[in-house]
């Protein structure tokens, strides 16, 4: 074996080195996005794509009032643990600490609210008031701005999409 020939296969492998090191720069990492999330986040503009007799319409959301969920949420640590609170004057008036669990997924977060987002979409055979909402995906996660989107209800046989921007309004709640 000549001196090239070991030179070429010595490149070969530093390049697929670094190229395996470059990418794994640029996948998610879940413990950079926990960091990231922390904080009160709130809902600024979004959209809700849904399914009508004539076809799929997209509507822009101007109002807090047309989401199904509180406008503002917090994640962070209560009693130890990693939770999140999300806004008392929902429609419900609800107000609760949640587990949760953010994960890396392909290009993103997967994020799971317990008893909120955490499962596959509407069901039909279910009660209204049963149904939650699918795991949400975060498209965007920097440490002031966030996208997610969720699949949720929907009055017919399809459940809504939901695509939302948040930005973080502060670090604690308090």
């Amino acid at each position: 074996m000549t001196n090239t020939t070991k030179f070429l296969r010595l490149m070969s492998v530093v390049c697929a080195m670094l190229l395996c090191i470059s990418c794994d720069n640029n996948a998610p990492s879940a413990s950079e996005g926990n960091e990231k999330i922390k904080g009160v986040w709130c809902v600024q503009s979004g959209t809700r794509t849904y399914y009508t007799e004539t076809g799929v319409e997209v509507e822009k959301l101007e109002k807090s009032s047309q989401l199904p969920l509180p406008n503002e949420w917090y994640f962070g640590e209560f009693f130890g643990k990693e939770m999140v609170e999300y806004y008392p004057h929902s429609a419900l008036n609800d107000y609760r600490w949640r587990d949760y669990t953010l994960t890396a997924s392909d290009n993103g977060y997967t994020l799971v609210i317990d008893g909120i987002f955490d499962t596959e979409g509407y069901n039909p055979d279910q009660s209204l008031s049963n149904n939650k909402g699918s795991n949400i995906r975060i498209s965007k996660l920097s440490d002031y701005s966030m996208e997610w989107e969720f699949k949720y209800d929907g009055l017919d046989e399809k459940a809504d999409t939901y695509h939302l921007t948040l930005n973080k309004t502060a670090k604690t709640p308090y």
